[in-house]
């Protein structure tokens, strides 16, 4: 348990756990505080972040102390005219009122922005289709940024550090407010701090490691400008539509040098979409040719003859008009066939369509030796039932992007963001559970075919799943698993052990546990460390496929780590995922299985690609993955998840479940 901290605001003391965290940032902690605002407490030099004694760490702790040294005089002087969609603070947070002491700022106060996502989250297809977020939505989303662009210049300020993570986005309101603002560059106030893929390479270069087989980076030879803001801002742009400018796969001609992935943009000729080298991503994304000649051109003038403006506001009023919401075509869902009937061949592979809905599958799964599912359509939840059409009503509700849909069984767990999680079971009232929420979501749930499983009170739970015959006679109690961080662990669970993250502001911990015996063994930390922005996990028996994003510079960097069920790492392999086609460029649309081989059986990954469903494996301490299994490119798509069963392999998105075999 962490010592509270005592801060002072507007001259009052204000006392918090540090370890309450609510959310990371580059910069600092976020807490909550009240119901309409954010504690914002900025990491100090000493930070575990920050740890390490290497001249790359005291680097980085030397430059967070100059930051905050120029905190103590940017803050008091901030603008007071910028455009009411940026966010900025309502108050400063000190360490001390007493005088003597010489008081500093360690932190602000901001405005809470209700149900708001990132641009970058915008940016997929899928998220909108899920969200029923329309392309005129998000036209009229980049117009009221626009708006805040050119608010913030005639203020004589620039936003500097302008990327998709600092744009919040709140669809229902078609806005998208400016976060982070403290950052922003005016007077003599200069912004020090960059993301590499949304930098001007104009004002940055590309610096070659000194050290043979490491990695450049990327520094800034010159300041931002308004030019600079309108740049990253076309680049914003772009990625609603297409993949990212500078997404792809980069195959020069034989002969050429190989380039690393983030030095494209500052090569010479820039390395964009648009080159005839780069092979633009097969899927999850619209195909650039369809974008509007005069934006087409304009968007070369911008790579390959560096031309810099504001971007043209008549582009989006041209859109709007022109395209009226079908620019970037939106999900219409397939009409229901009989099912079961319905086979298609390729090759040596068939696909067997096992249900399709016009409503919503929420999730899926292969229990008790059979197919599982849930569906919403019509206002109403349904599982699997008696007939193939899904006709178990299990009450009333439609799909809800905060709202976390588990199988467990016959059983089903609806677990809210910021709610409660209950359970439906068969012949049974709904059942809540004590399960705590993680950093205030939703609560922290997880299923197997045998056990569910809950973080509440400071520890890992489970029980068995319910048993009509049984329920009268005798209510099983919870099983301690193991001890949890409250409300700052999440957990994941396999059929035979599952796995725990917990983590405040002081304190990491990874683990390993048993699904029925109590204990836990610790996890190598690596793999977890840095700014995560998401994490996957798939199980087999004894085997443990853990898949990060983490954001390293701008650009989202995957990587998948493979662990036993002792918590040992086995091997790993990471890659730049924009725009990358490969099993590791997505950490979705994956499962674990243990497949019959001569001589018995071997650990795999499945993973939907491009090409098809491909096969990863470990290869020493790297993951590998072969060529597509044939026939399978035209029987997956770019959404499908993935799980295995004795039946086969079973592939199912939000629309239809489709039981894919080979020969």
């Amino acid at each position: 348990m962490s010592q509270h901290m005592t801060v002072y605001i507007a001259g009052k003391p204000y006392t918090f756990d540090p370890d309450d965290v609510w959310k990371e940032g580059g910069e600092a902690y976020i807490y909550k505080y009240g119901s309409d605002a954010l504690l914002r407490y900025y990491r100090r030099p000493d930070d575990i972040r920050f740890a390490g004694t290497t001249p790359e760490d005291r680097q980085r702790q030397h430059f967070v102390e100059l930051r905050l040294e120029e905190l103590q005089r940017k803050l008091p002087v901030f603008p007071k005219n910028l455009p009411e969609r940026v966010v900025t603070d309502r108050e400063l947070v000190w360490n001390s009122i007493d005088q003597r002491s010489r008081p500093r700022i360690v932190g602000s106060i901001v405005p809470l922005i209700p149900d708001a996502v990132t641009l970058h989250e915008l940016a997929s297809a899928k998220f909108r289709r899920e969200n029923t977020i329309g392309d005129v939505a998000v036209i009229d989303i980049l117009k009221d940024l626009y708006a805040t662009v050119c608010g913030v210049h005639k203020a004589d300020a620039v936003i500097g550090d302008f990327n998709t993570e600092n744009v919040l986005v709140q669809p229902s309101l078609l806005r998208a407010p400016l976060v982070d603002a403290h950052a922003m560059q005016f007077g003599s106030y200069l912004c020090a701090t960059y993301t590499a893929r949304y930098v001007d390479p104009l004002v940055a270069r590309w610096a070659a490691s000194k050290v043979p087989g490491e990695p450049g980076s990327v520094e800034m030879i010159g300041r931002h400008s308004p030019l600079t803001d309108w740049y990253a801002y076309h680049l914003m742009f772009w990625e609603m539509w297409y993949a990212p400018l500078y997404g792809g796969v980069y195959r020069p001609k034989t002969g050429a040098t190989m380039v690393e992935f983030e030095e494209r943009p500052f090569h010479s000729p820039r390395l964009s979409v648009l080159h005839p080298d780069v092979a633009y991503p097969k899927r999850g994304f619209q195909d650039y040719h369809t974008a509007p000649p005069e934006i087409l051109e304009h968007y070369r003038n911008l790579v390959t003859k560096d031309l810099r403006a504001p971007f043209p506001e008549k582009f989006l009023d041209n859109l709007r008009v022109a395209y009226g919401g079908t620019y970037l075509a939106t999900h219409t869902p397939v009409p229901a066939v009989p099912v079961g009937i319905s086979i298609i061949r390729s090759g040596p592979a068939s696909s067997t369509l096992m249900f399709e809905t016009t409503g919503t599958i929420l999730d899926a799964a292969y229990h008790g030796g059979r197919l599982r599912f849930l569906c919403s359509k019509d206002g109403r939840f349904y599982r699997e039932g008696a007939r193939t059409k899904g006709d178990l009503d299990i009450g009333k509700g439609s799909f809800n992007p905060k709202v976390a849909y588990i199988i467990q069984g016959d059983s089903t767990i609806l677990a809210k963001e910021g709610g409660k999680a209950t359970l439906i079971a068969p012949g049974a009232a709904p059942l809540q559970l004590d399960a705590e929420r993680y950093r205030q979501g939703k609560p922290v749930v997880a299923t197997n075919e045998n056990f569910y499983y809950w973080a509440g009170q400071g520890k890992v739970r489970r029980k068995p799943k319910p048993d009509p015959q049984l329920a009268m006679f005798v209510t099983p109690q919870p099983v301690e698993i193991c001890e949890a961080l409250q409300e700052q662990t999440r957990i994941w669970v396999g059929p035979k052990f599952g796995f725990a993250f917990s983590a405040t502001a002081n304190f990491a911990k990874a683990f390993v546990f048993d699904a029925e015996k109590a204990g836990n063994l610790p996890v190598d930390l690596e793999p977890l460390s840095g700014n995560i922005v998401a994490i996957r996990c798939y199980f087999s028996d004894d085997r443990l496929w853990l898949f990060t994003t983490k954001k390293v510079n701008g650009s989202n960097v995957n990587k998948c780590t493979l662990i036993d069920s002792n918590g040992k790492r086995l091997a790993a392999s990471k890659t730049v995922a924009d725009g990358d086609d490969s099993w590791l460029g997505s950490i979705d649309g994956k499962c674990a299985a243990l497949l019959p081989a001569p001589g018995g059986k071997i650990e795999a990954l499945l993973s939907v690609t491009a090409d098809g469903v491909v096969l990863v494996q470990q290869s020493g301490v790297k993951l590998s993955g072969s060529s597509a299994f044939e026939g399978t490119a035209t029987l997956v798509n770019a959404d499908d998840n993935l799980f295995y069963s004795p039946d086969g392999l079973y592939a199912w998105n939000s629309n239809s479940i489709r039981l894919i075999k080979t020969s």
